[in-house]
């Protein structure tokens, strides 16, 4: 529950996604459970509580019951403003089976993705599969078409310490 300016950063991410709409939100949570359930009940977010730890491809799999098509999937650990009413009018014109946020090349990701739910059936049952290093590759082996969303958003991954106090000395000069 790593905090900027005072808020959750799953919260910067439920609330760009609900800025935009998108309302019926679904968090798949292993690692700390029990501090981050508390938040998303008050936030009224629906929850998937995992028996094991799982990287995020491999967490789409058992969620896919409950996935529309598309979906989007927002990454727990990156802050964005990506409009998402803009991705998603730019997915359904490109005709892909998948949609990337990024500012440069397709396995550079932003952290946001519109995925078909075709792409389902590309993510083979591994625990340590992941989108950006294994899906996104996979889907372009397989020739499958993909798009980037390269409009000037901003991301910030908080990944590791020092991507996290660039977060937060960026978005304390520069507020969403």
């Amino acid at each position: 529950m790593v905090q900027i300016m005072g808020k959750p950063v799953l919260g910067w991410v439920i609330d760009n996604l609900r800025k935009y709409g998108i309302n019926n939100n679904l968090v798949s949570i292993y690692y700390l459970a029990e501090k981050i359930i508390p938040y998303l009940e008050e936030k009224g977010v629906g929850i998937h509580l995992r028996n094991r730890e799982l990287n995020t491809a491999a967490a789409l799999k058992e969620v896919e019951s409950y996935s529309s098509d598309p979906f989007i999937v927002a990454n727990g650990d990156t802050i964005t403003n990506v409009n998402i009413s803009e991705m998603i009018k730019h997915h359904k014109a490109s005709d892909s089976i998948a949609t990337v946020f990024t500012h440069d090349t397709l396995t550079h990701c932003g952290g946001t993705y519109i995925f078909n739910k075709e792409v389902l059936k590309y993510i083979p049952d591994k625990d340590n599969y992941s989108i950006d290093k294994n899906l996104i590759p996979d889907l372009l082996k397989n020739k499958l078409k993909l798009s980037k969303f390269t409009k000037d958003y901003f991301y910030y991954d908080i990944g590791d310490r020092a991507k996290l106090a660039k977060a937060r000395e960026s978005l304390s000069i520069n507020v969403l």
